[in-house]
């Protein structure tokens, strides 16, 4: 393999590398329509109030789940 063969290869290989993290946090994040829990990172479920996590009973308005029952 000729240095320039490497330096080509391994640059394709990084910009793999990278797109693939980015891929992997934009999914955790930005991707649901709704965002995902800053506690537990699971999705956020609508409801009328605010939108609520399923999981550990988050809501995005910063108040519990109980709150809005």
């Amino acid at each position: 393999m000729t240095p320039l063969e490497f330096f080509i290869y391994g640059t394709i290989a990084v910009l793999a590398w990278w797109l693939l993290l980015e891929v992997s946090e934009r999914s955790r994040t930005e991707w649901h329509p709704l965002g995902r829990c800053p506690k537990c990172g699971r999705a956020l479920i609508p409801y009328p109030a605010c939108n609520e996590c399923d999981s550990c009973g988050y809501c995005d308005d910063g108040q519990p789940a109980e709150a809005h029952a």
